[in-house]
């Protein structure tokens, strides 16, 4: 935790060390997917569990929604991602089990 001066908070990067954020919790994690699939298809994110199927949604937007979670995943999460790798996702849950499994 070099750099960072609170206890709960430690580098995203850990390889450069460089931003500090909050760790990621497991309740923070889940709130901003569901934030994310809210955003996609359109619902408020109180509607959104984690067995939220979000593309039955709107099938017909499956390239554009792996393409908003491949980017999310990459830029927010710090979990490098592309498209092959969000293909098979299909809940709120998987995309929390790829984030907290990058870690």
């Amino acid at each position: 935790m070099r750099g960072c001066k609170n206890a709960n908070i430690e580098p995203v990067n850990r390889t450069q060390g460089k931003a500090c954020q909050p760790v990621f919790a497991l309740a923070f994690v889940e709130g901003k997917v569901q934030q994310l699939i809210g955003f996609l298809v359109q619902k408020d994110a109180s509607e959104i569990g984690n067995d939220f199927a979000f593309r039955d949604e709107d099938p017909d937007r499956a390239e554009y929604f792996n393409t908003m979670i491949a980017e999310a995943l990459t830029s927010f999460f710090n979990v490098p991602s592309g498209l092959s790798d969000v293909e098979p996702l299909n809940t709120v849950q998987d995309i929390v089990d790829r984030i907290n499994n990058a870690e």
